[in-house]
């Protein structure tokens, strides 16, 4: 052992070796902590929908007797707050720039309950449609995974998948896929009929949006994996289906 330890310290190869050694140990180091902190660490995302807030629905305007009338048998006072917050309370024949928050709130008084934001609005403008939804499911006893995905077709006719109160146990080199199987639980069923890389995992808890590829076709594909690149392992899945009406 001494003279190992000599050579080592004393020679040029040694030296070398020893380099060779610490370069060696500080990437095995690096690798282990990779693999192994995202089992500790979480990363929470709370993205809002695309169309959600006080986003300008493009070209939609109405004046106060419209929004009378798209609230007929609401609550006076509940129709005027929303026209005031719309600005038409000082003209009545003003045309007033409807947002994606005026709409849910004539919504929300037309059917008397809460109404998500990404939900039809009135007329056709503007309108976001769930075409496909599902519910995250554990892919095993270490694997777990929770929450609701779903594909929505935006007024532009781009297509966005929407994760909300997700969950997944975290890992290295997470990822978004769609697949065209309908429950996959290994990776050669993920791959199964083909599949769509969306992105990498933007976080593994939280509310967040992934906008699918121009050509991609939603309907062709039948479930929403989280998938561990690096070790071909599936996390979690949300099988998909169209929304009930």
């Amino acid at each position: 052992m001494h003279r190992l330890l000599r050579w080592l310290f004393t020679t040029g190869k040694g030296r070398a070796a020893l380099g060779v050694l610490a370069l060696l140990l500080g990437l095995g180091g690096w690798l282990a902590w990779w693999l192994a902190s995202p089992l500790f660490l979480d990363t929470v995302v709370d993205e809002e929908f695309p169309l959600a807030g006080s986003a300008q629905i493009e070209g939609m305007t109405l004046s106060p007797d419209d929004v009378r009338e798209m609230t007929r048998g609401a609550p006076g006072a509940e129709t005027d707050a929303i026209i005031d917050r719309m600005g038409g309370a000082a003209d009545p024949s003003a045309r007033m720039p409807v947002t994606m928050e005026d709409a849910e709130s004539i919504m929300q008084a037309r059917s008397g309950v809460e109404e998500r934001a990404s939900e039809a609005m009135p007329g056709e403008q503007g309108a976001a449609v769930a075409v496909l939804h599902g519910e995250f499911r554990d892919a095993d006893s270490f694997h777990k995974g929770s929450g609701t995905a779903t594909v929505y077709r935006l007024p532009d006719g781009a297509h966005v998948l929407r994760f909300e109160e997700f969950s997944v146990t975290n890992g290295p080199d997470l990822r978004v896929l769609l697949s065209a199987h309908p429950d996959p639980e290994t990776s050669a069923q993920v791959k199964d009929g083909g599949y769509v890389e969306l992105a990498r995992l933007k976080g593994n808890l939280g509310n967040q949006n992934y906008e699918l590829p121009a050509g991609v076709d939603a309907a062709a594909y039948r479930s929403v994996v989280i998938y561990c690149r690096p070790f071909s392992v599936v996390f979690s899945v949300a099988p998909l289906s169209e929304p009930s009406a």
